[in-house]
């Protein structure tokens, strides 16, 4: 039985998966960390302009993924409403999932959105 007729599944297996060499392939960690040393970079520096946050992490990068957890009414789209703000004044522009308010109270509650 030849590669393209199997299907994706028989095709996934751990013996083939060292076979693909496309851009989202799987490599070790030594692998990464070289090619890690090959190209420049490139961090972006965000901070929150939460002076108490900002001395506690320092800034957040690109690239990062960052949860917002805690109680009811504790807070969480105040601070995710207070960093996208703070992240639109420097240029950057975040990805935010709530799974308590819908895009239009996120949105009117803070003038985030147009």
């Amino acid at each position: 039985m030849q590669n393209g007729s199997l299907s994706l599944p028989q095709r996934m297996t751990a013996k083939n998966l060292n076979l693909y060499s496309g851009e989202d392939e799987i490599i070790s960690a030594p692998e990464m960390m070289l090619k890690l040393q090959e190209r420049p970079e490139s961090i972006i520096k965000v901070k929150s302009f939460i002076p108490s946050l900002d001395q506690a992490v320092g800034h957040f990068q690109d690239g990062e993924l960052i949860v917002i957890s805690g109680p009811t009414k504790g807070g969480k789209t105040l601070l995710a409403q207070t960093l996208t703000q703070a992240f639109i004044k420097q240029q950057h522009y975040a990805l935010w999932f709530s799974y308590e308010v819908t895009v239009r109270q996120f949105c009117h509650s803070s003038k985030n959105c147009p």
